[in-house]
């Protein structure tokens, strides 16, 4: 359980009340039980506020016991989130979509394309190749923003190959330090111009490994 307060830890809590999230580490889209606890003091609560990932949710408490409420909250997108109720607070990291729900897999000439998720814009190739789209909208002369998470240790090499075969590299590739994607794996951000629509091949080699994900461009 996740248990947090306004003010801090120990004592705090205990006069200032908490809030606690089950199970810690919520997936989006999962429903999730929210148990909030208040002094005598701090007026009543009729709603639970979820704020983070550029989204907010308001779900009504239902009380249990005096100065004790439940909630169930259901969170739309992954990432950091803050929940608040009676003047208390918890931080939330809610995870994305799991691996095992991008199916069924990409295969040459988007027979089917490589499974995307539209609410996270993500796209999961083989051998762990992760692509994060700025738009699963992905048009011809446009140019494109594609973050890539790919597992290994040594230098990674990525390529585009276009529906008539020829090859096209990324405008910008550049190495991010730090990141909020939760998905595992070293992370380059990209930029692409596709030249043409149809099914593209995004190729990408790291170690020996060679990892491969199609994506329809209109």
């Amino acid at each position: 359980m996740l248990a947090l307060g306004a003010l801090g830890v120990g004592s705090a809590l205990a006069a200032r009340g908490l809030i606690v999230v089950t199970p810690t580490s919520p997936v989006m889209g999962t429903p999730v039980k929210v148990r909030v606890q208040a002094p005598g003091k701090l007026r009543q609560p009729a709603y639970l506020v979820a704020r983070g990932a550029g989204a907010s949710v308001r779900v009504p408490l239902r009380p249990v016991v005096p100065h004790r409420w439940r909630a169930t909250l259901t969170f739309p997108k992954p990432g950091a989130w803050t929940v608040t109720a009676a003047g208390v607070w918890a931080g939330v990291t809610v995870q994305p979509p799991p691996a095992s729900t991008f199916a069924p897999p990409g295969a040459p000439g988007c027979s089917p394309p490589s499974p995307a998720n539209d609410v996270t814009r993500e796209v999961l190739g083989t051998n762990g190749l992760w692509a994060l789209f700025g738009s699963l909208d992905v048009r011809a002369g446009v140019q494109t923003k594609i973050v890539l998470r790919l597992g290994g240790t040594s230098d990674a090499s990525f390529v585009a190959l276009a529906p008539d075969g020829t090859q096209l590299a990324p405008s910008a590739l550049a190495v991010h330090a730090a990141s909020t994607w939760l998905r595992p794996g070293d992370e380059w951000g990209s930029t692409w111009t596709f030249t043409q629509p149809g099914c593209w091949q995004l190729h990408a080699e790291r170690g020996g490994v060679a990892s491969d994900l199609w994506f329809v461009v209109r």
